[in-house]
């Protein structure tokens, strides 16, 4: 059935990153890594899928089509938008005057684009209609060391809930719900 994408992502919602490995999970560790929550240089965005507008079938389906080098797909991780005010809040992590940091509304087209906000987006739409953004304030300035993002990068990944995939080569999602 399809659905209004509500513009505001709301505190208690669920949302799924899309674990590759090695750059977001330490096969060796067997840990998330803090990359999982940091833009790549120049950017100031995380993707983010708001499970109230899919399922973890979808989610898996997209984290397999991903390329980012020799990364391969993993598994799924889980954030809910109140994780990411509590780590801001927490003024041992981070400096909430020089730093800031949402997860916002930012559904994209079937191309990849993202889409006006001004414009309705239903659930069943093409593309990724359930698609929001851990939004930095600034961009991940290239070789620079990104203390502040880091530090509350690596809070997030301490609240996440992360699965790896058993299955990885079913097309299906059957790790159950892992997720709050």
């Amino acid at each position: 059935m399809s659905e209004l994408v509500s513009k505001v992502v709301d505190d208690t919602e669920i949302c799924i990153r899309c674990i590759l490995t090695p750059l977001f999970f330490s096969e060796r560790k067997k840990k998330l890594r803090r990359e999982a929550f940091l833009p790549p240089a120049g950017r100031r965005d995380v993707s983010l899928l708001r499970l109230r507008y899919t399922d973890l079938t979808r989610c898996k389906q997209h984290a397999k089509s991903l390329r980012i080098g020799d990364n391969l797909y993993s598994g799924l991780a889980s954030i809910m938008k109140s994780d990411v005010a509590d780590a801001y809040n927490d003024e041992s992590v981070i400096d909430r005057d020089t730093f800031s940091v949402d997860v916002v509304y930012s559904p994209m087209s079937e191309n990849g684009d993202y889409l006006s906000s001004d414009v309705d987006v239903y659930s069943d739409a093409k593309g990724l209609p359930m698609h929001a953004d851990l939004m930095y304030a600034s961009e991940a300035a290239p070789n620079e060391i990104q203390t502040q993002m880091r530090k509350f990068a690596n809070v997030l990944k301490g609240k996440a809930r992360f699965q790896e995939d058993e299955d990885p080569d079913n097309p299906e999602w059957t790790g159950g719900d892992f997720y709050r």
